[in-house]
């Protein structure tokens, strides 16, 4: 398909998944506190922030190997068939599900205890990333499925 891929629906929200996803990974990810810059692997208190940072990877990579396959001229859906594409977008929805409920759970109970850092910050960001990301997905599957 090349570059008349960005121009379809399909590919403005895989677009935006990468973007997003980026975004994510980085909010998630790194801190700077005080001129320095930090990768964070683990919050105290919040344990299930690596199970977000892996699974942001996993759909980031996901979403990047599509965009650059549709760009490059593969068309995936003629590839990998209706079935399999959609069951990637599925599997990449409950990945997102996981992070969102993970991240609404630190971002309701732990506020007060994330306060160096901006923590709370982030987790309130990565939440609505989160989400955002598993609408997309959402729409992605029923793109693929009327399609």
């Amino acid at each position: 398909m090349g570059m008349e891929y960005l121009r379809t629906i399909h590919g403005m929200i895989t677009l935006v998944q990468f973007l997003i996803g980026m975004a994510a990974l980085f909010t998630c990810g790194v801190v700077w506190y005080g001129g320095d810059v930090y990768w964070v692997f683990f919050v105290s208190n919040a344990g299930g922030q690596i199970i977000v940072l892996f699974f942001l990877f996993v759909t980031w990579v996901i979403s990047f190997g599509v965009l650059a396959c549709q760009l490059l001229g593969k068309d995936l859906l003629e590839e990998m068939g209706k079935v399999k594409v959609i069951i990637m977008h599925a599997i990449c929805a409950a990945l997102m599900l996981v992070c969102a409920a993970l991240d609404t759970h630190y971002t309701a109970t732990t506020a007060s205890d994330f306060n160096i850092y901006n923590y709370h910050i982030r987790f309130v960001f990565v939440m609505i990333f989160s989400y955002i990301l598993l609408i997309s997905y959402l729409v992605q599957i029923a793109f693929v499925f009327f399609q």
